[in-house]
């Protein structure tokens, strides 16, 4: 496909989508829809949509459902999903202020501050910083309540995951600071990642820790050094499907369309195969999304259908 007009097109052939999950009974169906990573994706994939009002829904929801049973809701950690929440918080605040809703604004944008200061663990704090600098950096209205970039730097520093969570928030915090413009503090997480990553002894945790890298890499636009990673990071996993559609995105706004369909296809596959219906959901809909954004929403659609989820 061209690009014209500035749109980026991408055609994914319909014979490559896979059909709806039919494997799934009734109660896993449930199990996976009202799964609160599930619609914190899902809230994700409807704000890149533009649909303001189904996002804050669906966000609601996946707070809600995770209040109502903590324990047995989800495999994501409470401060995952907050972190998402200020991520999704502070992209509804910048597209109501691009429309000149102002209150509705500053509200989302009120909102996403103050879950970023209750969120107990510095791994995920920091992250939340890192990403309401980068809404700061991206849209001038919202008005920085903090020097948020300071912040992220100090709270990254208080943290203790474990190896691949350190990966996570270092390779994070290096794909905000790379969008917000600062380059220097970037590439100084972006080592301290790849020195996080060289201490991983175990295999598998490898795999994973340089999927993880590469998909952060992907969605910082640096898609040489993506690729390389995820070609080292080996057997298909459920991250690689995710960075694969991440780097497919990332080449795909660089004009190099053949590649980019090419990595969509893998990375449909992938996602396919993946026999968790949570992390195959999961995958799916990140899919989705970054189908949607290289700009084929009847494909995005499709792939949503076939995750086999119902907002």
């Amino acid at each position: 496909a061209e690009s014209n007009g500035g749109t980026l097109t991408v055609d994914i052939p319909d014979a490559l989508i896979p059909a709806p999950a039919s494997s799934l009974n009734d109660q896993t169906a449930n199990t996976v829809a009202s799964d609160p990573r599930i619609l914190a994706d899902l809230a994700f994939y409807r704000l890149e949509a533009g649909d303001l009002g189904l996002a804050a829904n669906l966000l609601d929801r996946a707070l809600a459902r995770f209040n109502e049973n903590p324990n047995a809701a989800s495999r994501l950690p409470m401060d995952a999903l907050l972190r998402d929440a200020v991520a999704l918080r502070a992209g509804l605040a910048a597209q109501h202020a691009q429309r000149l809703e102002a209150d509705s604004a500053q509200s989302q944008w009120r909102r996403a501050n103050l879950l970023a200061d209750s969120i107990i663990a510095p791994s995920f704090r920091a992250m939340a910083y890192g990403r309401l600098a980068l809404a700061a950096h991206e849209d001038a209205t919202l008005p920085a309540k903090k020097d948020y970039l300071s912040l992220a730097v100090a709270t990254a520093a208080q943290s203790v995951g474990n190896p691949v969570e350190r990966v996570d928030l270092l390779s994070t915090l290096a794909r905000d600071m790379a969008l917000a413009g600062q380059r220097e503090q970037s590439a100084t997480f972006a080592e301290q990642a790849t020195t996080a990553l060289s201490r991983i002894q175990s295999g598998s945790s490898q795999t994973v820790a340089r999927s993880i890298l590469a998909q952060r890499l992907a969605e910082a636009g640096d898609t040489e050094a993506a690729s390389s990673m995820l070609t080292s990071a080996g057997a298909p996993s459920p991250v690689s499907a995710k960075a694969l559609a991440a780097l497919a995105l990332s080449r795909a706004q660089q004009s190099q369309t053949a590649q980019a369909q090419t990595d969509f296809v893998t990375a449909i596959a992938q996602a396919n195969a993946l026999t968790d219906p949570v992390e195959r959901t999961d995958t799916l809909v990140y899919l989705a999304r970054t189908v949607l954004q290289a700009g084929d929403p009847t494909a995005a659609e499709r792939i949503l259908d076939s995750a086999g989820v119902w907002e």
